[in-house]
């Protein structure tokens, strides 16, 4: 046999041949005819052949190896350098490829002369197979990603590098691939947004979802809303970050047409209510009107007749039958009804007025568009203006009571909007009380409407004595189109646009706590910041 290791190492044949039977690489020594001279147990068990089966036998009958290069070369690389290194793919005794990384080294007598070849190897079959696993599974990826039709990234979540895109960012964006690969994630992003995506990046672990609306940058210098979610996982033993973009443009302007198409519709349901609520006051406003008309011209009858008796008093004619044609005059003229009245009348006119005032300019405010961002406005008011707006909606059915906190800041709102959302609690908390108690003549239930100042927030509270809501719909409450009125009395929008009011637009929170045949209390958080989110739990 061909000793293995230097004899300056005074280990003795046999304890060489013990050493490398420990080694848990495949260990062969051949001779310069290639046949086996030293098969170490890790051999044994991988290729299936015994010491005893393989001594002097041809390697190549044995392991039927598959080379990267020729025999020729490989010999010509030993011969020069004394080493060869390559992949090799061998068969084992029943039937199965087995891949390693061999090394082989030179083998050479104290003159130099060659003896035989050590090869060392180390089997990586597993390993090879699973990245031939990665490598399918990253093209299915790939494939799968290009078929999808929103832009997809994915970068490093430690650098922020773009590692990968689709074909619809490239298409979205208007960056090659070969240029996103150069990129970092922020760079599609205005500048302002680079702090947030570092602090969310950072926070997303595997599996872990974030999501939020932002701004995008696209080549060409146009800015788009985007709704994101960001996928953490792990990418060749680091973590990375898969985005997906959604433009959002299109959908933010058909939300923003369709509540203002549900708060026309409001105010078209509004319109009857409110041509009865000016009528009323606008009747008695007349009648007072004209009551006042007709005292005045018995006021300017007694007037005349008392011109008449200071003129003949001034002149020295007057006489007894005048003196009696005037006291006759104010006795006919029912002088003391009319004193009494007449103050009562104007009194009764101006409050007629300002009734129609309020409402007028409860109905501007409520229906003003304003300004699409948010500024600092007074809940308090906003709400009462809403209420007045609303009052033929829940006057026949119940009694609204308002509690509001004197101490509660303006909060940044779009107060549009924020009416719109309030308007539709209070509808829909009139029409669960009338769900009990019909037209409201037997008795009229009640809706509570609070605001309180919190540390965080302005609340909300919208209580109801309705029907409440049963336990199997309280999960589709706030879903677009679902409704439990019958056809043609509710279009399911109502819960469904005040939620994107409140939660999207304003960063809150609403949600609401029910008890079946007691009512139900809505609960909307509004966030002092502007931003949100606040904490949805009660």
């Amino acid at each position: 046999m061909i000793p293995i290791i230097s004899k300056a190492c005074d280990l003795r044949l046999e304890e060489q041949t013990q050493l490398l039977d420990l080694a848990n690489d495949a260990v062969i020594v051949t001779d310069t005819n290639d046949h086996i001279t030293f098969w170490n147990h890790a051999a044994e068990r991988r290729y299936g052949w015994t010491k005893e089966e393989v001594a002097g036998c041809d390697c190549r009958d044995r392991l039927h190896a598959v080379f990267p290069v020729s025999q020729s070369e490989i010999q010509e690389k030993l011969l020069q350098n004394g080493r060869w290194e390559g992949e090799v793919v061998h068969t084992s005794r029943d039937g199965t490829t087995i891949v390693s990384e061999s090394c082989w080294s030179l083998l050479q007598n104290i003159q130099g002369h060659p003896i035989g070849v050590l090869r060392i190897e180390h089997e990586v079959t597993l390993r090879k197979r699973a990245l031939e696993t990665l490598q399918k599974s990253e093209e299915s990826l790939r494939c799968m990603l290009a078929t999808i039709p929103f832009p997809i990234m994915v970068y490093d979540s430690t650098t922020l590098h773009i590692l990968d895109v689709n074909d619809a960012a490239v298409a979205t964006y208007g960056y090659s691939r070969a240029e996103f690969l150069q990129m970092t994630v922020d760079d599609p992003l205005p500048p302002e947004q680079l702090q947030r995506v570092i602090a969310q990046s950072t926070g997303i672990s595997d599996g872990m979802l974030s999501c939020g609306e932002w701004k995008q940058h696209t080549r060409d210098g146009r800015v788009f809303d985007a709704e994101i979610l960001q996928h953490g996982f792990e990418l060749r033993g680091q973590g990375a970050v898969l985005v997906l973009v959604e433009d959002i443009t299109q959908r933010k302007q058909l939300e923003l047409d369709l509540r203002h198409a549900q708060k026309l519709e409001a105010i078209g349901q509004l319109a009857a209510g409110i041509a009865h609520e000016i009528n009323t006051p606008t009747q008695y406003v007349g009648d007072n009107v004209r009551f006042l008309k007709d005292a005045f011209k018995d006021l300017s009858t007694l007037l005349e007749r008392y011109k008449g008796l200071v003129t003949a008093a001034q002149n020295g004619t007057l006489s007894r039958e005048v003196v009696e044609e005037t006291a006759t005059a104010v006795c006919g003229g029912d002088t003391d009804y009319l004193l009494e009245e007449i103050p009562t009348a104007i009194e009764q006119t101006l409050e007629g007025l300002a009734r129609i005032s309020t409402l007028v300019r409860a109905m501007k405010e409520f229906s003003h568009p304003g300004s699409r961002d948010k500024s600092p406005h007074d809940l308090n008011q906003a709400i009462t203006t809403t209420v007045t707006v609303a009052r033929n909606e829940w006057k026949y059915v119940a009694e609204v009571e308002t509690d509001y906190d004197p101490s509660l800041p303006a909060v940044p709102c779009v107060v549009s909007e924020l009416n719109q959302a309030i308007l539709n609690m209070i509808l829909n908390a009139a029409q669960a009380i009338a769900e009990v108690v019909g037209d409201g003549s037997a008795g009229k239930g009640k809706i509570r409407i609070r605001t309180r100042k919190c540390q965080d927030w302005a609340e909300i509270q919208i209580e109801d004595t309705g029907a409440g809501i049963p336990e199997a719909v309280r999960d589709r409450v706030f879903d677009p189109f679902f409704t439990t009125k019958p056809v043609g009395k509710g279009s399911g929008q109502g819960l469904a646009i005040t939620r994107s009011v409140i939660v999207d637009k304003h960063g809150g929170s609403i949600h609401f706590d029910s008890k079946v045949g007691q009512g139900t209390t809505f609960v909307i958080r509004l966030p002092y910041d502007g931003k949100g989110p606040v904490d949805v739990a009660p």
